[in-house]
């Protein structure tokens, strides 16, 4: 294994981890908001944070066993990662105007906490070994 290759493992993991927190940070925020006014907050964070806890832990896997070089399905994921990453971009922009506009942190910490989990994984696939940003 080249230094190249080493590093990308280490961060590779690092964003496995961080996923890892983000994803309890998600689950403990959804459980303990004040959804009063905004019920349709805590349906459509569930719906997210289901589908990035899915999301996290293909990723997850893949730093660990490799998935991307096993399975063309994984590999597929990563023409996903563009614009899932730009999805994250205006997510984490519209939780930080809720925040300044309305006040209300703890519903716009929920989002902000998933929207870093969409970041994580993203992050996880855009530094895989066949990852079409590195090898551009």
């Amino acid at each position: 294994m080249d230094g190249f290759s080493f590093v990308i493992l280490i961060l590779r993991a690092c964003a496995a981890i961080a996923s890892l927190i983000s994803t309890i940070n998600a689950v403990i925020v959804l459980v303990n908001a004040n959804y009063y006014g905004h019920i349709f907050m805590p349906i459509i964070g569930f719906i997210l944070l289901v589908l990035l806890v899915i999301w996290t832990f293909i990723a997850v896997a893949d730093v660990f066993a490799g998935l991307h070089e096993k399975y063309n399905w994984v590999r597929g994921l990563m023409w996903f990662s563009v614009p899932y990453g730009l999805l994250t971009a205006y997510l984490v922009t519209a939780a930080y105007l809720y925040v300044m506009l309305h006040r209300n942190l703890i519903i716009a910490f929920t989002w902000i906490a998933v929207c870093n989990m969409i970041t994580d994984a993203f992050m996880i696939n855009c530094l895989s070994n066949e990852s079409m940003i590195i090898h551009v």
